[in-house]
């Protein structure tokens, strides 16, 4: 079977197709639009644009609900008396509620003045009813001993008032502190150096007015005429 062959030759220029052996025109350029013509050069006095302006701002005015400016303007005015109102009455309603404010924190102070009073109160009346039972006479002390020894306390127990003063009067030091001192035996014999007393023993002689100074007054005691007197007696001198 033979192969087919490939012809490499370049081939013909192409051939423009003529009609009636001329070329054909070249393609006509879309035409643009016309010029505009130039702006008409208008003139206006002062008095028809004045005019003019104001129907404009009248339609402006119309079309936005108002008759006239001095609609625009009284409403303008409404508008910033209502906010002027507005915000007094804002800054009224704050005063107010400052004041209110005020007053409920004073009242929160006096409820916790006055419940902090009542505690205290009863604190003391329930601790100066175990001192009295246990015969504690300084009371204040024992009230803050008890006040100190609950702070010492773990968060949420309580102290037993009445073990807590019980526990404290054994120890020495606690119970002179609370005021309790032991009372001195009457029955002590006394000492072998001193002598019993005689009742029958007679008094010692008082010092007569004018007379000589009683042998068991001291001599600091004496008076100038005493004094004088003592000196006679104990030189055995005779006043001249």
């Amino acid at each position: 079977m033979a192969e087919p062959t490939v012809d490499t030759s370049t081939p013909p220029p192409a051939t423009t197709t003529t009609i009636g052996g001329e070329l054909p025109p070249p393609p006509v350029a879309a035409s643009s639009p016309p010029a505009a013509p130039p702006p008409e050069d208008v003139r206006m006095s002062t008095e028809q644009l004045n005019d003019r302006m104001a129907r404009s701002k009248s339609a402006m005015l119309k079309k936005h609900g108002f008759e006239s400016e001095s609609a625009l303007k009284a409403q303008m005015d409404e508008l910033k008396a209502l906010k002027a109102a507005e915000t007094e009455r804002k800054q009224a309603e704050m005063s107010a509620l400052e004041i209110a404010q005020q007053e409920v924190e004073a009242l929160k102070a006096q409820s916790a003045e006055r419940e902090e009073a009542l505690i205290e109160q009863r604190f003391t009346a329930h601790v100066n009813g175990h001192c009295a039972s246990l015969g504690i006479i300084n009371a204040e002390y024992a009230r803050f001993d008890v006040a100190r020894a609950a702070d010492e306390l773990p968060e949420g127990e309580q102290l037993d008032v009445e073990a807590h003063l019980k526990a404290r009067l054994a120890e020495p030091q606690y119970k002179a502190a609370f005021g309790i001192v032991e009372p001195v035996p009457t029955n002590v014999d006394a000492p072998a150096h001193t002598s019993p007393v005689n009742p029958n023993a007679p008094t010692p002689p008082q010092p007569v007015p004018g007379g000589a100074p009683s042998a068991q007054k001291d001599v600091m005691d004496m008076t100038n005429e005493e004094f004088a007197l003592h000196q006679q007696m104990a030189h055995n001198v005779t006043p001249g």
